[in-house]
């Protein structure tokens, strides 16, 4: 129906094309030589036309996306028509008489009609006409560059779309009175505040990906007191060019604004290293894992493999990845590191090139009431995958690790760092690119101290904060990620990779500074309570140790420890590794604690007094 539709209105515009070049051609006053020859070419014109244009396959594409490769398909397909007209008229002129001028005229208007008639049809259909704008969303678009350009592009092209462009912000100067899209550049963001109440804007979109922390501080501040929301375009590790940039857009966040501009780009590289390897994630479904996951598809891996224990995490990152990277092979795996045969199975029937080791427990409290679980999952799991890997011939295996593993004061610290000398032993004893990334915490994952701070403001206060002089070193969750990927391009094999995380961050400071971005004054309509340290916790978390000498790589945010050859011995490792294993199934806390201390010199553990203890349970029961 919609293609006889299509050819009804062409076959109409065509033979008013051909009326109308025979009346342009004599002005108006057709020879009556002639006028019996337009009834004589008219179906001529027409069948030629429409037979080209079905042939080259014009009725194909959709109205709704009427573009300029659609306007050169119709330029050839009328050149080729006008063309077979032209040689019709010079092989039989008996039977057609018709002047050479009136096929040209007539190539012009069927052009200009047919065209026009598409191009009017896309803006109906887009809601660009008749007054439908009155119930979109206002918005202002801050930044006229590409970026600004292609938000707008598909403003003016999608009609599913909330938002009505009203105006561009920019401050260059060249930019102004400019127009992109039929949109203007209406100031600069010194005037935002006004303009934003001369066009009664509700929404401002922030099309620079590169806008300082000061923009971005200044922006929120403003929407709040004027009650306008603010989006912005992902950074550029965040972003899926497979996704409309439209899609992609999200609030403002804190985590935008209070720590650190954004780390060099090297997609390159990372491209080179990804692109057709098979990779598996373990941990796949939980914070780092799944972002692993979203930066990896974009260098289109040949395979990627979601290793993960919680079915619900697994199907939501699965979900998530196949509507976002249509036609990549993604294969979600339901597993658990501790078990061994398992996880080999997997590792050697799918035979990765590369595998981040994402899976872990992290959060300190929680792991000092259960350190038999933290051994097992964090140390066994671990020595699991590199085992596995090993014997599976991988080609790199990337241990996530944490800032906590530095002299550590929890278990879980004291775990992380067990399984940095165990692949860093690995890979010693074996020659293999088997290495590990050591980073502070990062936002926006389960359980971070912003998206605490959120719930508590969310809740009416207080905030809670452990000491006034805690520090902590914070990085996104995509920055992070992005590190832990150029890492493998500088690995040899047995390093301990460090990311730069710039200066800790006081964790009051950054309490009130929530509190301010969210509108309200520290202190008055947000209180801040001190809770005191919890067991296993620092007052200062470090990246390295003292006797552990840095040096540079070729991303100023990647160093990586010199000293790698000072590292435990392999055989006592994994015979360590089998004892801890074995108090841990049997609940053997005491003997568990001893040989860790043993293991890690520089732990000091801090139990809590009623850390819950399965066999002293047990005994009383």
């Amino acid at each position: 129906m919609q293609y006889l539709r299509k050819i009804a209105l062409d076959i109409v515009l065509f033979a008013v094309s051909c009326i109308l070049a025979f009346l342009i051609r004599f002005d108006f006053a057709v020879p009556a030589v002639y006028q019996d020859q337009i009834l004589l070419l008219l179906p001529v014109f027409v069948l030629i036309k429409v037979n080209t244009a079905f042939i080259l396959k014009i009725y194909n594409n959709d109205y709704k996306y009427f573009s300029v490769p659609n306007v050169l398909s119709i330029f050839k397909s009328l050149a080729a028509s006008n063309a077979l007209i032209l040689l019709l008229i010079y092989g039989f002129p008996i039977l057609f008489k018709c002047p050479k001028s009136v096929v040209v005229i007539d190539w012009l208007l069927a052009f200009v009609t047919i065209c026009g008639a598409r191009a009017f049809i896309k803006s109906y259909k887009r809601g660009t006409l008749h007054g439908t704008k009155k119930n979109r969303i206002r918005a202002l678009i801050i930044g006229a560059g590409d970026t600004g350009e292609s938000i707008l592009r598909e403003l003016t092209s999608y009609n599913h779309y909330n938002y009505l462009a009203v105006g561009l912000i920019d401050d260059d100067p060249r930019k102004k009175n400019m127009t992109v899209h039929g949109i203007k550049v209406v100031g600069n963001i010194a005037n935002l505040a006004q303009i934003i109440r001369n066009l009664n804007a509700a929404l401002l979109i922030l099309a620079i990906p590169s806008a300082s922390r000061r923009q971005l501080t200044s922006l929120m501040k403003l929407g709040k007191q004027l009650n306008v929301k603010v989006l912005t375009v992902p950074s550029l590790y965040e972003s899926n060019e497979q996704t409309s940039i439209i899609n992609q857009l999200r609030e403002l966040k804190c985590e935008d604004i209070l720590f650190r501009e954004q780390v060099q780009w090297k997609s390159d590289e990372l491209e080179e290293e990804i692109r057709g390897k098979r990779i598996l994630v373990t941990g796949a479904g939980g914070s780092i894992g799944s972002e692993l996951c979203r930066q990896v598809l974009k260098y289109k891996p040949e395979q990627l493999i979601l290793f993960e224990r919680s079915e619900f995490n697994l199907f939501k990152i699965d979900r998530e990845l196949r509507n976002d990277f249509p036609g990549q092979k993604v294969f979600p795996l339901i597993g658990d590191v501790t078990d061994f045969s398992m996880t080999y199975r997997v590792i050697e029937v799918f035979k990765p090139d590369i595998i981040f080791h994402a899976a872990a427990y992290k959060h300190v409290c929680v792991m000092e009431n259960n350190p038999e679980v933290a051994i097992k999952n964090n140390v066994v799991g671990t020595a699991n995958v590199a085992k596995a890997a090993m014997r599976a011939r991988v080609k790199k295996f990337v241990l996530i690790s944490s800032d906590k593993a530095v002299n550590p004061s929890s278990i879980m610290g004291a775990t992380k760092r067990i399984c940095e000398e165990y692949v860093r032993s690995l890979a010693k004893m074996n020659g293999n690119l088997f290495f590990g990334v050591r980073f502070g915490n990062v936002l926006g994952s389960s359980g971070s101290v912003l998206q605490i701070f959120k719930d508590q403001i969310a809740a009416g206060g207080p905030l809670t904060v452990t000491h006034r002089e805690t520090t902590r070193y914070f990085m996104t969750i995509p920055e992070a990620v992005h590190l832990v990927l150029q890492t493998v391009k500088y690995a040899e094999g047995g390093e301990i990779f460090i990311l730069d995380m710039g200066k800790p961050v006081r964790i009051v400071e950054l309490a009130k500074k929530v509190i301010t971005m969210s509108g309200l004054k520290p202190g008055e309509d947000i209180e801040i309570v001190y809770t005191g340290l919890r067991p296993g916790e620092k007052l200062f978390e470090e990246l390295y140790e003292e006797n552990e000498q840095l040096e540079k790589t070729p991303h100023k945010k990647i160093l990586r420890i010199k000293n790698n050859n000072h590292c435990l011995d392999l055989s006592r490792l994994c015979r360590e590794t089998y004892i801890l294993k074995y108090y841990a199934s049997h609940q053997n806390r005491d003997e568990l604690l001893e040989k860790m201390k043993q293991l890690i010199p520089t732990f000091e553990p801090t139990f809590p007094e009623k850390a819950l203890n399965l066999s002293q349970i047990q005994s009383r029961n």
